[in-house]
């Protein structure tokens, strides 16, 4: 927790298609930005635990998901 979190959603289409990326599931305040595959996130000491993410891409044909964890572990930062 207090870390950011960065992750780019990497796909191509074969066709050249145009891609939409999208999300299925994340936690409610993680940004994501549907144009370019990006995730971002900053937890916070209530977000401690396991979160699942589903993420979506498609053209107009077909599509594919990926489905991760992200488990947020508690830092605890010793005062000197």
């Amino acid at each position: 927790q207090g870390g950011t979190y960065l992750y780019n959603i990497h796909a191509e289409d074969p066709n050249g298609d145009l891609l939409i990326y999208s999300t299925i599931q994340k936690p409610a305040d993680m940004m994501f930005n549907s144009l370019s595959g990006t995730l971002i996130w900053t937890p916070v000491n209530d977000d401690v635990g396991d979160h699942q993410i589903i993420v979506k891409v498609s053209d107009s044909e077909l599509e594919d998901q990926q489905i991760f964890t992200l488990d947020v572990i508690n830092v605890v930062l010793e005062e000197k």
